[in-house]
C-alpha cells in the first residue's frame, strides 16, 4: 500500500510538472499550495504564540483554507475579466480586508484562547495574521 501511495504521489508530481510546462495550470496550483502552505505555517505560528486551544487551531486551518481558495478564486477571475492592470491590487486589498472580517468574525465566534477560555485579542490576532502573511506574501512574490 505504502509503494503504490509513493507512485500515485509520483504521478501526481510529473502530471504538475509536465503541465507546468505546457498549459501553466499545474505551475498555477503549485504555487497555491505553495501560498496556501506559507500562510497556514504563519497564522498558526501565531496563534500559538497567542495561545490558542487545540480545537481553535482546527477552526483557524480550516477557515484559512477555505478564504484562501475564494481568494485565490477571486483573484484569478478579477484578472482573467480585468487584466493585471493597476486596478488589480485594489481589488486584492479590497478582498484581503473582507477575509480580514471574516475571519475576525469567525474566530471571535468559535476560537478561545488559553486555559480559561478568553475571548480577548482574537480580532487583533485576525488582523495581525493577515496583515503578516499578506506582507510576506508580497516580498516572496517580488523575490521569486
Amino acid at each position: 500500500l505504502n509503494s503504490a501511495l509513493q507512485e500515485k504521489m509520483k504521478d501526481i508530481l510529473f502530471e504538475l510538472e509536465t503541465s507546468t510546462k505546457s498549459d501553466g495550470y499545474g505551475k498555477e496550483i503549485l504555487t497555491f499550495v505553495l501560498r496556501l502552505l506559507i500562510t497556514l505555517g504563519i497564522e498558526l505560528l501565531l496563534a500559538l504564540l497567542f495561545k490558542f486551544d487545540k480545537k481553535s487551531f482546527v477552526i483557524i486551518a480550516t477557515t484559512n483554507a477555505v478564504t484562501q481558495i475564494g481568494l485565490n478564486i477571486a483573484l484569478n477571475l478579477t484578472a482573467y475579466f480585468n487584466g493585471k492592470s493597476v486596478f488589480y491590487i485594489y481589488y486584492y486589498i479590497l478582498i484581503e480586508l473582507l477575509i480580514v472580517v471574516v475571519e475576525a468574525v469567525v474566530y471571535r465566534l468559535l476560537c478561545k484562547r488559553g486555559k480559561d477560555g478568553t475571548k480577548k485579542w482574537i480580532i487583533s490576532y485576525a488582523i495581525l495574521a493577515n496583515v503578516l502573511s499578506f506582507v510576506i506574501g508580497v516580498l516572496l512574490w517580488f523575490l521569486v
